[in-house]
């Protein structure tokens, strides 16, 4: 059977129980305010947009159910944008972790197993985010310790053969086994406290500091409102010249993929630079009270 371990570490310098424990807050440390951020954006970033694009008469690019499975945007309504935001993300979160399906964009789970062999702690991380992998090699004491058997081993001028093969031997501790059978699991995000209700609810003044550009949010909508017009234009055209023919109607990956190519050509960049100049004029920054108090009434839905 093959062997893929790209997750796998060896940590140093940290031994005993103490050394673990102190690493183990460490890492917490170093990981719990990127975690924060990610979410905060995440947050603002999703209000923007449904402001934005509902003021602009463009399909939301979400949709929210209520508790009781209704979709809010077929109501018409959302009371608190920035409460059902936050239900939205948990209920995502929730999805990953029972489905075991992937999708970094709501994804802020961080786990470790610590596994003990002879004199050596190994390590598995298991984290989507590429954020959290960037600051957990920059942690002191973590190395890359991963093995595969897939392909040739790395050259010699980066691995020895027989620190190759020592690696291959340390892994084999949990070729038969699932690594909790056998290690030690660290979550430091398992208690409430780290929810994302609390995570968000107590600093609205940070997330609202962390709203996109005017330009940034105007660079979004302007890019949809292009592709609406670019694919109404497709489809009339399409109409217009097949009226009698049996084919089949363009796939929206395939207009997609040619307003893409429009995008790029020079008379596509002055329409989008146009437009961003326009939207820019009426997006307003989002205020405190807007993020409990506004309602929405929704404009536009397109259903797919």
């Amino acid at each position: 059977m093959s062997t893929k371990i790209y997750n796998g570490y060896i940590i140093k310098g940290h031994s005993g129980l103490n050394g673990l424990t102190n690493f183990c807050q460490k890492v917490k440390n170093t990981i719990a305010p990127i975690r924060e951020k990610l979410i905060h954006e995440l947050i603002i970033t999703m209000l923007c947009r449904i402001y934005d694009y509902n003021n602009n008469n463009l399909r939301i690019p979400y949709e929210f159910k209520s508790k009781n499975g209704e979709n809010l945007l077929e109501k018409k309504e959302l009371i608190n944008p920035y409460m059902e935001i936050i239900d939205y993300i948990e209920d995502m979160q929730k999805e990953i972790i029972i489905k075991g399906i992937r999708n970094p964009l709501y994804d802020f789970g961080f786990e470790l197993c610590f596994i003990p062999v002879k004199n050596k702690i190994l390590c598995l991380k298991y984290a989507e985010n590429n954020e959290f992998t960037k600051a957990w090699e920059q942690i002191e004491g973590v190395e890359d310790y991963y093995y595969q058997d897939q392909s040739d081993p790395p050259p010699v001028n980066v691995i020895t053969t027989r620190q190759w093969n020592q690696r291959r031997k340390d892994w084999e501790v949990i070729s038969h086994c699932a690594p909790c059978e056998i290690g030690l699991s660290f979550d430091p995000f398992k208690s409430i406290s780290y929810s994302i209700f609390s995570t968000a609810y107590d600093n609205t003044e940070n997330i609202l500091s962390l709203q996109p550009t005017i330009n940034e949010r105007a660079s979004n909508i302007a890019s949809e409102f292009l592709f609406k017009e670019y694919e109404e234009n497709i489809s009339k055209n399409k109409s217009t010249l097949n009226k009698n023919s049996n084919e089949k109607p363009l796939k929206y990956w395939d207009i997609y993929k040619d307003y893409l190519k429009f995008k790029d050509t020079d008379e596509g960049k002055n329409k989008e630079k146009h437009l961003i100049e326009k939207l820019s004029k009426n997006i307003s920054i989002i205020t405190k009270n807007e993020m409990f108090l506004k309602k929405i009434k929704i404009n536009y839905i397109i259903k797919s």
